[in-house]
């Protein structure tokens, strides 16, 4: 409530916070200009209905980024507080949360946010506008968006409703007409032709 210029944040594990319809701070933050980074940890996006609530929020103006694993939940607000939990992941959170102020330790924490948030996959909103432009139908262009997340070709297969077999065969598609051999190069291809 009391943020004056951005929030980070990373996502970790299950959500302990308020439903997003609920959460009308950080909408209000959002209108007064406050930017908002969040690094969500991968395996959130496998649980039910968390891609979808991801992309509402990337298209209402989070930056959102997703990194294998995340060594800790936290929150850092305006660069001169940050809030960590007081047990290891594991134990039991009901123990509280550290509250930081001090400079060294403000210091670590935004080293340790922005270090993540450069080495983190992008992750769009998934809209297919320009499809046309590029050639790419919706699936491929949902394919390509989730295997950038870093998902597994059975994760997105889920997420897709498909079999991981139709996943493969949408990929191997994907490499023929980028003329690539590999999964790496399709990603530069994508990169390169405006695919993602």
């Amino acid at each position: 409530r009391s943020a004056r210029s951005e929030v980070l944040m990373f996502v970790k594990g299950d959500i302990v916070a308020i439903d997003r319809d609920e959460n009308v701070e950080e909408e209000l933050a959002r209108q007064r200009g406050i930017r908002y980074r969040y690094v969500l940890e991968r395996s959130r996006l496998e649980a039910p209905g968390m891609l979808e609530a991801v992309r509402g929020a990337i298209q209402g103006g989070l930056e959102v980024r997703v990194a294998g694993e995340l060594p800790t939940r936290m929150i850092v607000v305006d660069r001169t507080i940050a809030m960590v939990p007081a047990a290891a992941d594991g134990e039991d959170q009901s123990t509280g949360a550290l509250l930081l102020h001090a400079g060294g330790l403000i210091g670590l924490a935004l080293s340790l946010f922005e270090r993540t948030w450069q080495s983190a996959a992008h992750l769009v909103a998934g809209e297919v506008s320009g499809v046309d432009e590029v050639d790419l139908d919706v699936e491929e262009r949902e394919v390509l968006v989730l295997m950038d997340a870093g998902l597994t070709d059975r994760a997105i297969g889920q997420r897709m409703g498909t079999s991981v077999r139709t996943v493969q065969r949408r990929v191997r598609e994907l490499m023929d007409r980028a003329d690539v051999e590999t999964r790496l190069q399709l990603g530069v291809a994508a990169v390169r032709r405006g695919w993602l």
